[in-house]
This record gives C-alpha cells, structure tokens and sequence, in this order.
C-alpha cells in the first residue's frame, strides 16, 4: 500500500526550466575539469611543458577550488542564491578566458587557479538550489536530470573539445567552453527566480563551518560522498591505459567505450531516479553498487578481451556508478538545514575534491607499468575498490534512515500547521 510520501510529485514548468539552467552550469564546469589532460598531447608541445609541470598545472584547479570551497563554506548561506552563483559564474568564466589566452607555463598556471576558486563552489550552490525548489519525492528525479549534464559532457562535450583542440588551438576548445558558459549564464540571469528562504535564520559567520562540523549526522554524508569519490577515481584514474595496454583496444576505440557508456548514462539516469523516488533510494543504490562492484572485479580479470568486452563491462560499471551518485545525492541533500545547506555543499565538494586528488595519487602507488606498458596490480586495485563500496552501503543506510525520520518530521509539522 502507497503512502502519500511514496506518490509521485510532478515536475512544474519552472523545475523543468531551472533544471535545464542547472544542467548547463554544470556541463560546462565538469568539460573544463576533464578537459585539460585529454589536450595533454596539444598543450605540452605548444607551450613547451615538461611532465612535472604539466601535472602541476592540473593540479592547481583541484588545490584551489577545494582551498576555495572550504572557506566559501563559513558564508555561502548569508547570500541570496541567485546572486550568488551568477557572482560565482562570472569568475569561473574569466577563469575560462584566461585559460583560453594563456601564451604560457605561469600563466596558465595562474588562469587555472582562478578558474578553480570560483569553478569548485558553482555544483554546490547548484544543489542547494535543487534542494531548495524540489522536495524529496522530487529529488532522486531531479539529481538524475542533472546527472545526464555529466554524461552529454562525456559523450558529446570532451570528444567535440577533443577534436577541435586537435585540428584548430589547443585554446579553441577554451573559447567553446566559453561561448556555451555564456549562453546558459544568458538563460540563467532571465530564468532562475531568487531564493531567500533560507534567509531567514542565519547563525554568524564565525559559527558557521563550527556548527557543520559539529554535527554528527553531517560527516555520515560527508564520509559517504568522499569514500565514493575515492573509489571510483581509485578505479577510473588508469582505466584508459589499462584498456589500452592490457585489453589490445586501440586509442581511437576509447571514444567509443566512454561513448557507450555516456550514452547508456544519459538514458538510464532519469529512469534511476524516477525508480529512486517510486521505491526506496537505498535499495536502488543497493543494486548500482552491486552492480559496480562486479564490474570492478571483472574487469580487473579481463586480459586482452578486445573492444566489445570492455565496452559492455565499462557500460555496467558507468551505470552501477550513475545509481550510487542520484540516489546517494538526493539522500544527502535532506540531512542538512535550510539554513545550513549552501555551506554544507560547498564544505562537501571541497572534501571530494580534496580526496580526489590524494585518491588519484594513490592509484599511482597501487598500480604500475611493466616494460611492455601493461598496468600490473589492477587486482589488488579492484579489492581495494569493491572494500570501499561496501563502506558506503553502511554509509547510505544511515543517511536513509535520518532522511525518512526528516521527511517525515517536516510533513507532520506541515500537517499540525495545516490544522491549526
């Protein structure tokens, strides 16, 4: 028998527009994330990078927008949403800019700091906004719409990048990114609605990042959110080498393996989340990390199993990864306050990101290459993996449990208001 909390709550025409306002945002912060190591070959020759300091110039993003969103988090809730992530977006588009006018080893350096102060806070801000216009009912929907942002990134936006960088500028990638930002922050500035009502009980500024920290039910989200970034960036950091080296698939096939995978993510998100909102978020986060989980084992198995292996087991895995994020982030937006969740996101994707830079460094001690350049220790690598999914189940199931009781809580509230 349905409750009324299991019905489904339907979209209204300005969710589906603000969705799409989101999704943009979002799809051109993560083009500009993968962007830079899949130019490696174009960008190192043209401005005369050794290794060592290309791989500083990655990691500068990283460094400065995790540095960025943990002080953004002590006052990201004192301002009014929408002015607040057009501010934001604003500077992530110079970032851009600068990135695309870069002549230079410093000078990209410095564009790409900047881009990474404002660039790390702009997904936070975008879903507290998500939990400010959707309820729970909505959410699991909601965060799948979102997700295919990143898989039409994977599918569409990195292989278009990829290839004008190739036949034009390396910069000329920069400079789509750029003229799409613009676009949607167009849209953005005409479409989204100010949102103020977490306005209403503010804690000082001092207290802010004290009071998150502090509270218990928040680093179950946050433990959770980082051990799934740890587990999939462990995996995925030397997954196209590995396809190419130990599974004899060409560089050109890898299009086609991230392709499928983009694809089948794009077609599968929303009817995750829809599915997410109709059962149970754990459940269907359950079988994703089920999913994952034997995927990352078998692959790890696989020794030169050819193109349509890899594309089938990498389509599973993206899937399994795609179930673990909708259902993992509509959950999470539920623990934190009103007044709290701007903040509270910001702190959180300055953690992943964080840890997602250590975790890639990690991958780098747990596998190697032999003479041949086959990665050894991918085994090892997969234990690793599916021990840290396993984690996040525990994880998940906690965040359940606490977002049912708040849910549940604020309709009760609603109802005696309703009656009174």
């Amino acid at each position: 028998m349905k409750t009324a909390t299991t019905e489904v709550q339907k979209f209204t025409s300005y969710q589906i527009q603000l969705l799409i306002c989101i999704a943009g945002l979002l799809f051109t912060m993560v083009l500009d994330f993968m962007l830079l190591p899949a130019i490696s070959a174009m960008v190192m020759p043209a401005l005369d990078l050794s290794t060592s300091q290309f791989g500083y110039v990655v990691s500068a993003y990283s460094i400065s927008a995790g540095t960025s969103a943990l002080i953004f988090s002590t006052f990201a809730d004192r301002f009014e949403r929408k002015k607040l992530l057009m501010f934001i977006y604003t500077g992530f588009l110079i970032g851009i800019l600068g990135s695309a006018l870069a002549q230079g080893f410093w000078m990209l350096i410095a564009a790409r700091v900047f881009t990474g102060i404002f660039g790390g806070v702009v997904a936070a801000i975008c879903y507290a906004m998500v939990s400010e216009i959707f309820s729970l009912q909505q959410r699991g929907r909601a965060m799948g719409s979102l997700h295919v942002a990143f898989a039409l990134c994977q599918v569409l936006g990195l292989p278009a990048a990829v290839f004008i960088a190739s036949h034009y500028q390396w910069q000329m990638a920069y400079f789509i990114i750029l003229s799409v930002g613009l676009l949607f922050y167009i849209l953005s500035l005409f479409i989204m609605k100010p949102i103020t009502g977490h306005l209403k009980e503010q804690s000082n500024v001092s207290s802010k990042l004290k009071g998150i920290v502090s509270t218990p039910s928040y680093w179950f989200v946050f433990a959770n959110n980082v051990t799934l970034v740890i587990a999939d960036v462990l995996f995925m950091t030397f997954a196209s080498v590995f396809y190419v080296k130990n599974q004899l698939i060409s560089e050109d096939d890898l299009a086609v393996v991230f392709g499928a995978s983009g694809i089948a993510t794009i077609l599968l998100s929303p009817l995750i989340g829809k599915l997410a909102d109709k059962t149970s978020h754990f459940k269907v986060f359950a079988i994703g990390t089920g999913i994952a989980a034997i995927m990352v084992v078998t692959i790890s198995q696989l020794n030169e199993a050819g193109i349509i292996w890899v594309v089938v087991c990498n389509t599973l895995l993206f899937s399994g990864m795609a179930a673990r994020m909708i259902c993992s982030g509509a959950l999470g937006l539920e623990i934190p306050k009103s007044t709290d969740r701007g903040s509270f996101m910001t702190f959180d994707s300055a953690l992943q990101l964080i840890c997602a830079g250590v975790a890639a460094t990690a991958a780098g001690w747990i596998v190697f290459q032999d003479e041949d350049g086959k990665m050894l220790n991918y085994p090892v690598l997969s234990i690793i993996v599916v021990l840290l999914m396993g984690i996040t189940l525990f994880f998940t199931l906690k965040i359940s449990r606490n977002a049912t009781s708040s849910a549940t809580h604020l309709q009760s509230k609603e109802s005696s208001n309703n009656l009174s």
